[in-house]
C-alpha cells in the first residue's frame, strides 16, 4: 500500500510546533472543566449530607418548619379555647396542660411518619403479612389434612410391602427352610405311635442312621468344588512360575537375582537379619 507522507511545512502536519501547543492548551482546559465539574459534584454531595445530618438532629431548616408547625397548632387550640371561653363564659385552668399534650401527640406522629419514610419500602413482608387473619381459622384443617396425610402414607407404605415381589421371595425362603428344618428333623419313635411308650433311657445308644442321598450329593458336590479350586489355584501358580524374570529363574524366589555382584555379602547381611529377629 502506498504511504501517506504529509510535507514539514504544511499547517495540518502532527508535530508543526503551533499544533503541539495547541494541542496542549486544548488537553490543559478540559483537565480544568473536568476538575470544576468533579469539585462541584462533591460539594453539593457534602451539602446534601450536612443538610440530611442537621434535620436528623432536629437544626437547621427541619428545626424552624417544626416550630412553626408547632406555633399554629397552639394559635388554632388557642383561638378555640377563646372561642369556648366566650360562648361558655368559664376560665380553663389546664390549657398549659393540654397544649403540651397536643404537642406531643403532634411530635409522635410526626416522629412515626418520618420513620416510615426512611424504612421506605420493604424487601420482606412484615409479621402482619406473615400471619393473616385466615391462617388461624386453618389450624384445626391443617391438622386434619396431616392426619389424612399420614393414613394415607401409612397404607400405600403397607400395599407397597404386601405387593413387593422381594418381600414375597423372602417368606417364601423363610417358609421353605423352615419346612426343611422340620422334615430334617428325626422324629423319635415313641412319638409317632401314639400307642407305644418312650424307650427306656438305660438302654444303649442305637447307631445312627445312615446318611441320605440329599447329604450325600451334597458332600460329593462340595468335594468336587474344593478339588475345582485347588486346581485352580495351582494353574494360576505355575502361570507364576511361567513369567517369571530369567534373572529370578536361575536362582528361584528365595535365592534372589542370579546376577547379584555381591552375593556373599547379601547372604550374611540376610543372614544377620534373620539371627536378630
Amino acid at each position: 500500500m502506498g504511504k501517506l507522507n504529509i510535507a514539514h511545512h504544511k499547517s495540518y502536519h502532527p508535530y508543526r510546533r503551533d499544533n503541539i501547543e495547541r494541542v496542549r492548551k486544548d488537553e490543559e482546559e478540559a483537565a480544568q472543566m473536568e476538575a470544576e465539574a468533579e469539585g462541584r459534584v462533591v460539594l453539593a454531595d457534602a451539602e446534601a449530607r450536612l443538610d440530611l445530618l442537621r434535620e436528623r438532629a432536629g437544626l437547621g431548616k427541619g428545626k424552624g418548619k417544626k416550630k412553626e408547625d408547632d406555633m399554629k397548632v397552639i394559635e388554632d387550640a388557642k383561638a378555640s379555647i377563646v372561642a369556648k371561653d366566650s360562648n361558655q363564659g368559664h376560665f380553663n385552668l389546664f390549657e398549659d396542660l393540654e397544649k403540651q399534650e397536643m404537642i406531643s401527640a403532634i411530635r409522635v406522629t410526626k416522629k412515626t411518619a418520618q420513620l416510615e419514610t426512611e424504612k421506605g419500602v420493604p424487601l420482606a413482608p412484615s409479621a402482619k403479612d406473615l400471619r393473616p387473619w385466615y391462617s388461624e381459622r386453618d389450624k384445626g384443617k391443617e391438622y386434619q389434612e396431616d392426619e389424612k396425610g399420614e393414613r394415607l402414607r401409612l397404607r400405600d407404605l403397607a400395599s407397597k410391602t404386601m405387593n413387593d415381589p422381594l418381600t414375597a421371595i423372602t417368606h417364601q425362603l423363610a417358609s421353605g427352610s423352615s419346612s426343611n428344618n422340620s422334615s430334617l428333623v428325626p422324629q423319635p419313635s415313641w412319638r409317632r405311635s401314639k400307642n407305644r411308650t418312650p424307650p427306656d433311657s438305660n438302654n444303649k445308644m442305637k447307631p445312627p442312621p445312615p446318611p441320605s442321598d440329599a447329604t450325600t450329593m451334597r458332600l460329593t458336590r462340595e468335594s468336587s468344588e474344593r478339588e475345582r479350586a485347588l486346581a485352580l489355584i495351582r494353574r494360576k501358580q505355575r502361570e507364576m512360575r511361567g513369567s517369571e524374570t530369567p534373572s529370578t529363574v536361575h536362582g528361584g524366589l528365595d535365592e534372589g537375582y542370579g546376577d547379584v555382584f555381591n552375593r556373599r555379602e547379601v547372604e550374611e547381611a540376610h543372614s544377620y537379619r534373620r539371627r536378630r529377629w
